[in-house]
């Protein structure tokens, strides 16, 4: 009677597992399954999977659990055969960090995302953008775009500062002969030379700006070349020369002003001052008030031909216009002027593209100097 009931649980225990799902199984093409009867895989998982060093307790869905210990970049909890130092590492608590070829690339905490730059600049933020309005950063608050950067190299905000605090300076001065350098500068109009679908920068729109090639020439401290070879002004830097040129401009008013009262007061004007002269520094001949003039070349700056114009007194005896380089060299001279000319014309070809300075010689006194720009 015993034996029969031993033989009874071991043809039950036997015809079991055909009856409820098997928890492993590995068939001979080397597949494992758990809780599968069909692995479809090397290593196929239904339902909560955890690979892990130190296993504990599986109470919630598949998790990554690696070793009870930080890690480094340099050796990171999970990596990829022949490429061991390369993914992801625990540097800290509720920190991962994300290594390449065994240096800190990238960590992401609580606070945000730090991103450490490889040498060259390109790499430090690379976005492939794959249409010319894509955004390669924005930032959507309150239901509108505050900020972002546009695929063709726009950058759109509602404001901005620029940190000017002493603290960030030295070596500070005023600028000098700004009102020269503002003249000297040309503003333009303009179009884009590409196109652009996004309705807020249309391509067909004219706009108003510099052109940074001519800014380099007169204020080079404005200009930057960019690592793509082309040149970029930052245009908030010359608020300081404005400011000065506005200030030297209203010396020159202000003068003027009390000029213009001293000739109502004086019934012979003779006395009268050559406003020009002096505010040029120069000695006035209070009996001749017919004095020389020298005028700004127009156009400047110019890439073909431009016109010197000037005035001459009727009792000059030599009068000369002069060429200099940024240097002080002297590159060409126009002798023997006469008070019928009153212009000289220079012609692309005669000096090589950059900024020159001229002055008018009268009876071998300076009368005044200019500056013009050749362009290429």
């Amino acid at each position: 009677m015993r034996t029969k009931a031993i033989t009874i649980i071991l043809l039950l225990t036997a015809l079991l597992p055909v009856k409820t799902e098997a928890q492993i199984k590995v068939t001979n093409t080397g597949a494992v399954g758990i809780r599968t009867m069909s692995p479809l895989t090397e290593f196929h998982v239904i339902g909560n999977s955890v690979f892990s060093s130190d296993l504990g307790s599986v109470s919630s869905a598949a998790y990554l659990r690696g070793n009870n210990t930080f890690s480094t970049a340099l050796n990171p909890d999970y990596s990829w055969y022949y490429n061991d130092q390369t993914g992801f590492f625990h540097p800290s608590a509720d920190v991962i960090g994300f290594s390449i070829r065994g240096e800190e690339r990238m960590l992401l905490n609580e606070v945000g995302l730090q991103i450490n730059s490889a040498d060259n600049w390109i790499h430090t933020i690379f976005v492939n953008a794959l249409h010319q309005d894509a955004c390669g950063y924005h930032m959507y608050y309150g239901g509108r775009d505050n900020f972002f950067v546009h695929a063709s190299g726009w950058i759109y905000s509602q404001g901005q500062y620029l940190g000017s605090d002493s603290l960030f300076k030295k070596d500070i001065n005023t600028i000098t002969g700004a009102l020269d350098k503002v003249i000297n500068l040309r503003g333009i109009t303009y179009k884009l030379n590409y196109s652009d679908s996004m309705s807020i920068f249309n391509s067909d729109e004219t706009l108003m700006g510099l052109l940074a090639q001519e800014v380099e020439l007169i204020v080079p401290e404005v200009v930057k070349k960019m690592p793509n070879g082309t040149k970029a002004i930052a245009y908030q830097n010359l608020v300081g020369l404005l400011t000065e040129a506005i200030k030297e401009q209203q010396i020159q008013i202000d003068y003027l002003e009390k000029s213009i009262g001293t000739l109502r007061n004086n019934s012979s004007g003779m006395k009268a001052l050559n406003i020009q002269d002096e505010l040029n520094g120069f000695d006035v001949d209070e009996q001749n008030i017919d004095n020389p003039k020298l005028y700004q070349n127009q156009p400047n700056p110019f890439n073909e031909t431009t016109t010197i114009k000037y005035t001459l007194s009727v009792n000059t005896q030599t009068a000369s216009i002069l060429i200099f380089d940024l240097q002080g060299t002297l590159i060409r001279s126009f002798e023997d002027l006469s008070i019928q000319d009153g212009q000289i014309k220079i012609k692309n070809g005669e000096l090589n593209p950059g900024m020159y300075v001229y002055s008018l010689i009268v009876n071998k006194r300076e009368v005044d100097t200019k500056r013009m720009i050749l362009t290429k």
